[in-house]
């Protein structure tokens, strides 16, 4: 349980409790900060409008994507945080009987009215799929059938490899793209028995003691601690208590409290506005968004030394596919067509350090805040968001010569990316391989490193 310590604040403090001008309503705001960094909806950042994928003198053969799981709920940790909300709805409504604290009259009545999510009493949902991410998760499937309409124009799985991780939101994720990808329903449908469990390939960042130790190295957490006691996150603090009708500042739990509920209640109902969000401003989301980015640059991201290493296994998989389709040239209606991963955001950023992708020349720090806020690679609500995906589009192009016959072109959340160490889109089969040359090599490229 969180306990709500606060600590007072000084006479200046206090009097700049007044509020001067106008009233900001986030309930009246029509294009409110939305990004929550890896709690992002899909929809807000990535490009949901389908177009046909296509190049000049090129037809897209077949496709490899690791998807993560669409919206879910948070985790039990979380939910207990939440669950100490309502005395904070209730302190900000007495103080504001009293004159005290500075929300917009409308807020004020949403936030009265607001009631803990009993979905989240008993801790059954902690972590599984939401309604909104079920729904995700189909318009995903559905954009990969209008974009790659001639590839995955085939109704029988047999012209596609399905795999999951044993988490329950990425097999229901599994479930739900499939079905629509395939069309199938009633006694057709898939059901959650019918598609593969691959944990250690899909999921080897919860078995890698290795890189899970290096979570929590004190350099890292010493990154983090040092943030949370930062100057703009103790603006934060105080903006949010005060805002509140607080005289006292409430302390880091708290508050993150109120920004996650925030995050998870706008995210699970594309519908819904969740009334602890009129606590916090542009400035404040903006804060706790690079702290998130910061826990994941350091603990998933380019800070682990261990996350390209964790990595290999996939991209080694993916690219065996790719080189057996190369070799097989196939273009019977049996032929794979699509081979679709269900899994999580770490394994994303694993790839993502392996290609090279959202590197930073400098690092995420507990004082560059200022620097990296705007203009920064590493930024999850665009690069980590529920539902993302990362795809690999085998191209069989017009041309004589065999090698220069394959192309790979990627693509990230809806758009075409270009990898670093191409340099192109697409970039020639010929050069990806070699670029990637070593993941073949299963003495070099194995989770052996995880136990040793």
């Amino acid at each position: 349980m969180i306990g709500i310590t606060v600590f007072f604040l000084t006479a200046s403090h206090v009097a700049a409790a007044e509020v001067a001008g106008p009233r900001y309503s986030y309930f009246k705001d029509e294009n409110p900060y939305f990004l929550f960094s890896h709690r992002t909806p899909y929809n807000i950042t990535a490009n949901t409008f389908a177009i046909p994928i296509k190049f000049p003198t090129c037809t897209p053969v077949y496709i490899w994507s690791y998807i993560r799981h669409g919206t879910r709920y948070p985790d039990k940790d979380l939910i207990l945080k939440i669950k100490e909300l309502p005395s904070v709805r209730d302190d900000a409504v007495k103080f504001h009987e009293s004159d005290k604290g500075g929300l917009h009259p409308l807020d004020l009545t949403k936030l009265q009215k607001w009631q803990y999510n009993p979905l989240l009493e008993h801790y059954d949902v902690a972590g599984e799929l939401t309604m909104d991410g079920v729904r995700e998760i189909r318009e995903l499937s559905k954009w990969f059938k209008l974009s790659l309409d001639k590839l995955l124009n085939y109704k029988k799985s047999e012209n596609f490899v399905f795999q999951t991780s044993d988490a329950n939101r990425s097999i229901e994720s599994g479930i739900h793209f499939v079905n629509i990808l395939l069309d199938t329903t009633g006694y057709n449908r898939y059901e959650n028995n019918e598609i593969r469990k691959n944990k250690k390939l899909l999921r080897l960042t919860d078995n890698c003691p290795k890189y899970r130790a290096e979570e929590e190295k004190p350099s890292v957490l010493q990154e983090l601690n040092l943030f949370k006691v930062s100057a703009e996150m103790n603006k934060t603090l105080r903006d949010v208590s005060r805002r509140l009708g607080y005289d006292t500042i409430l302390p880091y739990d708290v508050v993150e409290a109120i920004y996650v509920c925030c995050a998870y209640e706008s995210g699970t109902n594309r519908k819904f506005k969740s009334p602890f969000c009129s606590a916090l401003r542009k400035e404040d989301f903006k804060v706790f968004e690079y702290r998130e980015d910061l826990e994941m640059y350091w603990k998933k991201g380019y800070g682990n030394q261990f996350t390209e290493k964790v990595a290999c296994p996939l991209v080694r998989d993916m690219m065996r596919s790719l080189q057996f389709m190369v070799e097989r040239n196939s273009t019977s209606r049996n032929a794979i067509r699509g081979s679709f991963y269900f899994g999580h955001l770490e394994m994303i950023m694993a790839m993502f350090v392996k290609f090279g992708l959202c590197f930073e020349e400098e690092p995420l720090r507990h004082d560059n805040y200022e620097k990296m806020k705007e203009d920064r690679k590493w930024r999850l609500s665009y690069n980590g968001t529920f539902a993302s995906n990362l795809n690999a589009i085998l191209l069989s192009c017009t041309s004589k010569k065999l090698s220069e016959r394959y192309h790979v072109v990627f693509y990230f959340n809806g758009r075409e990316i270009v990898l670093p160490k191409c340099g192109k889109s697409p970039c020639p089969w010929s050069e990806l391989k070699s670029h990637f040359e070593t993941v073949f090599d299963e003495s070099q490229c194995n989770a052996d490193f995880c136990n040793e």
